[in-house]
């Protein structure tokens, strides 16, 4: 068995990407504002894990 993604939610998502990018090396390679629903994603990827 293997993970394909991890979704995580959070409170400050700027703050999430900077600390993801900084201590651990990840990448923003998208992201999707739905402002009818409200909410943003972040895709980040670093080797073969995304988040």
């Amino acid at each position: 068995m293997r993970i394909g993604h991890v979704a995580l939610t959070v409170c400050d998502l700027e703050r999430s990407e900077k600390f993801y990018k900084e201590i651990f090396g990840f990448v923003c390679v998208e992201r999707i504002e739905d402002k009818k629903k409200g909410f943003v994603i972040s895709i980040m990827k670093k080797g073969g894990i995304t988040l």
